[in-house]
């Protein structure tokens, strides 16, 4: 069993060696979470209700480039890092409203079946 600890997790190389945990603040994107924030970003704009509010959101439109709507995934790696977080923000902030629209329907449906 694992013991719950309010520390933050360090390698375990770090703790043998006592090596305190990094909890440095980086200024804008470091270089290890670029490629997955992009894939996250990506995976959450295939959805057409948060892509359409996203691009709403920045007026971005998206050109037909022939790829079945599937342009944005090109899109969203070729953003510069600024922009990137940018979206990244936004995406955060449309998925916690429809989070929020999400259980309050499951909460009406819920009162109207009781």
């Amino acid at each position: 069993m694992t013991e719950q600890t309010s520390e933050p997790w360090r390698p375990l190389s770090d703790r043998a060696a006592g090596i305190p945990a990094d909890l440095d603040l980086h200024e804008g994107v470091p270089p290890w979470l670029k490629d997955p924030l992009r894939m996250w970003l990506q995976r959450l704009l295939k959805s057409e209700t948060v892509r359409g509010r996203l691009f709403a959101r920045f007026q971005h439109v998206e050109f037909d480039d022939g790829m079945w709507g599937m342009g944005y995934l090109e899109t969203v790696s070729l953003l510069p890092e600024n922009i990137l977080l940018d979206w990244i923000d936004a995406t955060l902030h449309i998925s916690a409203s429809q989070d929020e629209v999400g259980a309050h329907q499951y909460h009406a449906r819920a009162e109207l079946s009781a």
